[in-house]
């Protein structure tokens, strides 16, 4: 069984984000969650992570958008291969508006910053995103390993 652990993070203040929006004052909370099978607990292969977003401008008419562009996630442990990273952005209304995912088939070493590209065509604007979800899939298992691009 492979691992996994999803990291949910509040993001209430998303929409307000100004100068300094990524410093650690910014009020965001971050949860890692455990799963259970049976009477057993799936061992989560990090217990501490940062969220950062790389924000985008876009024109949209007369005024500009600002945009979620990319999330940057940094992990206090090393993740090892095969990782599949997802960063999900969620509305008001907990609907999945836009996401981006990444596969890493080398060691993902502590502290070490890890860009993902979030897709276009879905709704990235940051007065639009309540909630930012980060999915880790990590260690090796058949089934991960032979879904690697």
């Amino acid at each position: 069984m492979k691992p996994l652990v999803i990291l949910a993070i509040a993001a209430i203040a998303v929409g307000a984000m100004g100068t300094g929006f990524l410093s650690n004052s910014n009020g965001i909370n971050l949860w890692i969650q455990q799963f259970g099978v049976g009477s057993g607990d799936i061992e989560s292969p990090v217990t501490h992570a940062t969220v950062d977003f790389i924000l985008d401008t876009i024109n949209e008419g007369n005024f500009l958008k600002n945009i979620v562009d990319e999330c940057v996630l940094t992990f206090g442990t090393t993740v090892e291969a095969p990782s599949h990273f997802f960063c999900k952005l969620t509305d008001w209304e907990s609907n999945i508006i836009a996401e981006g995912t990444t596969w890493l088939n080398t060691d993902l070493p502590e502290n070490t910053p890890l860009n993902i590209k979030i897709a276009a065509g879905g709704n990235q604007n940051v007065l639009d995103v309540k909630d930012v979800i980060v999915v880790v899939q990590s260690g090796y298992s058949e089934a991960l390993a032979s879904t690697a691009p």
